[in-house]
C-alpha cells in the first residue's frame, strides 16, 4: 500500500498551550455533534505558515487519546516530489489499521 511517509501523525507537533484556543474549542464540538446533517471530514485549509499542521496535529492526538478515530494528512512543500497526493486515501487507511482497537470508543 503506498505511504506518503512524513505527511500522517506526529505526536510531537502540537498547538502550545493557550494558542488557537477558539478554533480548538470549534473543532472539538464539531467532532462530538451528531447527526446525518454533519459533514463527516474536516477540511483544514489556509495560507503556508499559519498553523494548520499544529493544529491538525493537535485534534488528532487529542481524539486518539480519548479512544476515538483520527488521522490527519499534511501536505508539506518538500515533499511535492513524492506525489503526496497521490497517497491520501492510503496513508488514511494504513494510519487507522495501525490501531485497529481505537474504534471501541467512538465518543470522544
Amino acid at each position: 500500500m503506498e505511504y506518503a511517509a512524513g505527511a500522517g501523525l506526529d505526536t510531537s507537533k502540537r498547538c502550545l498551550q493557550g494558542t488557537q484556543n477558539d478554533l480548538l474549542s470549534e473543532i472539538k464540538s464539531w467532532i462530538r455533534t451528531t447527526g446525518e446533517d454533519v459533514p463527516r471530514v474536516l477540511w483544514l485549509s489556509g495560507t503556508a505558515g499559519k498553523g494548520k499542521s499544529y493544529i491538525d496535529h493537535t485534534i488528532t492526538s487529542w481524539s486518539n487519546e480519548l479512544g476515538g478515530l483520527g488521522a490527519c494528512f499534511c501536505f508539506h512543500i518538500t515533499r511535492q516530489a513524492d506525489h503526496p497526493n497521490e497517497k491520501i486515501f492510503t496513508t488514511i487507511a494504513r494510519d487507522f489499521a495501525e490501531n485497529p482497537l481505537r474504534h471501541l470508543n467512538p465518543s470522544p
